[in-house]
């Protein structure tokens, strides 16, 4: 239950600091009123060790920014998250909109905020032209993940595929709906992305993109296998027909550490990334949508890790 006495307001945190942990990086164009919307709806609370947040199973109404402490997650069957310091939680059962898949307890005194997933919702809604670094953001994360995961990465096994068909706009669209982050984005914004990708033919061994030179561009394969690599750790992984080479990297190679070749004979259809994004921003469930498909990728890398070494301490 939560402590009445001595309860923090927002205003005992800086407006700015809630207001990027919940929307991501400010800009000096920001309208004061999309801050101002948020923060009134912020809901500040200390709370005890011991305390529930939610249970597996809850609805999910709300997302919560820890400004400190320790936090752990379980899930039946599952090893534990621990978070500590300065986290957003349970945005990833809200993107989805699914019930909560993990049980929240504090394992320390903290100070927590609590927006409503609707207002959340809303804020994003009217920062689409910081969209991008948001999900540069995420993405970036998750790349760090594959690397902690080194010497695969943690990406899902190749399974043995047939080559997809890419000679019409719909089938181009078909192979893009398929792929896991490109899942639920409109119809409309696909379209114009099978619209403007290139479809390459690639000869065994004949490199894709190098280190050291970030292709910005998603390369979604149509046939054949396609291994990324990169090194200091070293990773290396096959991609198939109806998969993204390197997954999130494609969205985030911060350290242009990445490199991709044909293992054999192999067909790619690209578009780049700022195609992606320019689309999605127009398009506010395309947003939502790709929010939630890195999301989902980040759970499932962190799933890996946990499941590696048995238990998952994220700071």
């Amino acid at each position: 239950m939560s402590m009445a006495a001595d309860r923090p307001t927002p205003s005992r945190i800086s407006r700015e600091l809630l207001f990027a942990a919940f929307t991501g990086p400010s800009t000096e164009t920001e309208d004061p009123r999309t801050l101002e919307r948020l923060t009134a709806a912020v809901v500040a609370e200390t709370v005890p060790a011991g305390h529930v947040l939610f249970r597996e199973g809850d609805e999910s109404v709300d997302v919560h920014f820890m400004s400190e402490g320790r936090m752990r997650l379980s899930r039946a069957g599952h090893p534990d998250w621990v978070y500590e310091g300065r986290w957003v939680v349970g945005t990833t059962d809200v993107l989805a909109g699914r019930r909560r898949s993990r049980t929240a307890v504090m394992e320390t005194d903290a100070t927590l905020f609590r927006l409503p997933a609707n207002v959340w919702f809303e804020a994003l809604d009217h920062r689409r032209y910081v969209l991008a670094k948001t999900l540069v953001g995420f993405a970036r994360g998750i790349a760090a993940l594959y690397a902690e995961l080194a010497p695969d990465g943690g990406f899902p096994l190749l399974t043995a595929a047939r080559s997809l068909d890419v000679s019409s706009l719909a089938a181009r669209v078909r192979l893009l709906a398929a792929t896991p982050l490109l899942l639920g984005l409109p119809v409309q914004s696909l379209l114009e992305l099978a619209h403007l990708s290139d479809h390459r033919d690639l000869a065994p061994q004949e490199t894709l993109f190098s280190a050291n030179a970030p292709p910005a561009r998603v390369f979604v394969v149509s046939g054949g296998r396609i291994e990324a690599r990169r090194g200091e750790p070293t990773v290396s992984a096959a991609f198939g027909a109806g998969s993204i080479v390197g997954g999130a990297v494609c969205l985030s190679d911060a350290d242009a550490a990445w490199s991709a070749r044909a293992l054999e004979r192999a067909q790619v259809l690209s578009f780049t990334t700022e195609s992606l994004f320019d689309h999605i921003e127009e398009h506010r469930h395309g947003a939502r949508a790709m929010m939630a498909a890195l999301a989902l990728e980040r759970e499932r890398a962190c799933d890996v890790l946990a499941a590696r070494r048995g238990e998952l301490f994220l700071r």
